[in-house]
């Protein structure tokens, strides 16, 4: 049976949790995310066996994340059943969701009907002394209009990214984020990380330019944070520049497949 969670469950999520991942990063957020709902748990005898996340993104499109299922109930298609369930009840035209570097959950997107459309990674870095650089703040209208030109934006199903989700720009979901310009590349950077521990900014979608990247730096130790963190395209030219200016790749994350499913 498939039912909403309640407070009442957290308890038994947090063992469903350990029992998959013994530092389940999911186990820091239970708290919160119960109070919201989406959540959604599988019970089998009277026993939680599986869970799974729902949400809403900045394009108003749904998210399918943090599944989870007991090792001693796995190959019962219980992951298929809860990924079905949201699909039934989000009531979007599009549903996407992200797998990282975990092929039986790519066949499993598969055969539900989900398609990979783009391929990012995780680098981080923590924050140090940096000197002041000069760049000139964008509007989301101007910004918008140097993004959608770009082929690594292009390459990427025309995505950006919050913490591990994934979504389509605009001039309305962006009017909250920090946008820095040089020349005619940009950056665009997020305070509201639903997952970081630390006080951390990320960057959601970065050209390949040395001075943005000074920019972005200096953002991080001007507004006294801890962490940057970079979820952007697999690309190696970018990858690569960060990775020359101390940003390090998380090995979990190094490859983020983003599957969409139109319905």
């Amino acid at each position: 049976m498939i039912r909403s969670a309640s407070l009442d469950d957290e308890q038994a999520l947090q063992n469903l949790c350990r029992s998959v991942y013994d530092n389940d990063y999911v186990l820091n957020h239970l708290s919160t995310w119960l109070p919201q709902g989406g959540i959604y748990v599988y019970e089998k005898e009277s026993r939680i066996v599986g869970m799974v996340r729902l949400i809403f993104l900045r394009d108003g499109k749904a998210h399918v994340g943090s599944i989870r299922v007991h090792p001693d109930f796995r190959r019962q298609g219980i992951a298929t059943a809860l990924t079905e369930y949201c699909i039934s009840v989000c009531r979007t035209d599009v549903v996407r969701l992200a797998v990282m570097d975990n092929e039986v959950s790519e066949a499993v997107a598969k055969r539900i009907g989900f398609s990979p459309v783009a391929t990012f990674t995780y680098l981080l870095k923590n924050v140090e002394d940096t000197p002041p650089v000069s760049l000139r703040q964008g509007t989301a209208g101007e910004v918008l209009t140097f993004v959608r030109k770009s082929h690594l934006f292009q390459k990427s199903h025309s995505l950006i990214s919050s913490s591990f989700t994934f979504y389509n720009p605009s001039v309305e979901n962006l009017k909250d984020l920090l946008m820095l310009i040089h020349k005619d590349n940009v950056a665009i950077l997020d305070f509201k990380i639903e997952e970081a521990l630390k006080r951390a900014v990320q960057i959601t979608y970065c050209d390949p330019d040395q001075r943005l990247v000074e920019g972005i730096l200096h953002v991080g130790a001007n507004k006294n944070l801890e962490e940057i963190w970079a979820v952007i395209p697999k690309d190696e030219e970018l990858i690569n520049l960060l990775m020359v200016n101390g940003f390090e790749p998380v090995e979990w994350g190094e490859t983020i497949k983003v599957f969409e499913l139109t319905v």
